[in-house]
């Protein structure tokens, strides 16, 4: 009886043990999370719901591709303003730009932010500064992923890209500006999924879309539009830009290297091209309607090509 009495004492010192280092791994876990993180959150704007962490010294927002942080605003100055650490603290500089930044309303050439300010840049850019700790900062990271984009292929869902587009149209229609929409269609997909099956036609969406990605500019915007078919709002190219980059895109596609049990697996995708007009009664639909249209000949012409309204 003693012995097992010892042994069951044993063992229940073992498992307050056991529970002890978890809960000191935990809070040594937590302890890491807690650590404090700087970001920018855009609260109006082409890029609106976008998270944005500050992890450099310096950071440069403007509408330069070449800008840590571009900013889609006619208002914007191609080197607009700079966020600098100093200590544990950010400041933000004015770069010399044609409207300004303002702090909670104020214009400022040098502030140094606070957790909570807002920050306008240009007309219409409004960032909110925060400093939140890991845990926070994933989450947010999540929330936003999940609502804005497709999990398959990490390109834009549909809802996101019908808002996008609402307000890249807006934009390019106040400010006389280009966009172009740039729609594809993968070609005989359905075949890909009835010979090859569904999984593999999961990896095709998602090399397609990786491919995509790599080609585009940053300013651009790459959604999925439903099923094999996705859109690029290409901004301030022009047309003959747009179909342009549609050509790239085509031929990376052409040019994957997919596999299937060891052979190479083929896939081509049609691409249609339609630009803003800037007339009277234009719309957001019609734009992409011309788009599919244009796509439509693409296929009737003979498939893996690019049509445009040219």
């Amino acid at each position: 009886m003693a012995s097992n009495r010892n042994r069951s004492d044993a063992s229940a010192h073992d498992r307050t043990m056991e529970l002890s280092r978890t809960a000191s791994s935990l809070a040594a876990r937590m302890q890491e999370e807690r650590k404090t993180r700087h970001c920018l959150f855009v609260l109006r704007g082409l890029d609106v719901g976008k998270l944005i962490t500050l992890d450099q010294a310096e950071t440069i927002a403007g509408r330069d591709p070449d800008c840590q942080i571009v900013l889609t605003d006619e208002g914007i100055s191609r080197r607009h303003a700079r966020f600098a650490q100093t200590g544990s603290y950010y400041l933000i500089e004015d770069l010399g730009s044609t409207n300004g930044v303002f702090v909670n309303g104020v214009k400022v050439d040098r502030a140094i932010l606070a957790d909570g300010d807002k920050v306008l840049l240009g007309r219409f850019t409004v960032l909110k500064y925060s400093q939140q700790d890991e845990l926070e900062l994933d989450y947010q990271l999540r929330i936003h992923e999940s609502a804005s984009v497709d999990c398959l292929t990490g390109a834009l869902n549909r809802r996101t890209l019908d808002a996008r587009l609402a307000s890249e149209w807006a934009f390019a229609h106040r400010h006389r500006s280009d966009l172009s929409v740039v729609m594809m269609d993968i070609d005989h997909f359905k075949k890909i999924n009835d010979t090859y099956g569904h999984a593999t036609g999961d990896e095709v969406l998602r090399a397609l879309a990786l491919h995509v990605r790599k080609t585009i500019r940053v300013e651009d915007l790459f959604g999925r539009y439903g099923g094999e078919e996705f859109v690029v709002l290409a901004r301030g190219v022009g047309h003959s830009g747009a179909v342009q980059l549609a050509q790239r895109v085509r031929l990376g596609i052409e040019g994957l290297d997919l596999r299937y049990n060891g052979s190479h697996l083929p896939v081509t995708a049609s691409f249609g091209v339609a630009s803003i007009r800037h007339v009277e009664g234009d719309t957001p639909a019609q734009l992409m309607q011309r788009a599919d249209q244009c796509l439509y000949r693409a296929k009737e012409l003979g498939r893996n090509r690019v049509a445009d309204e040219a």
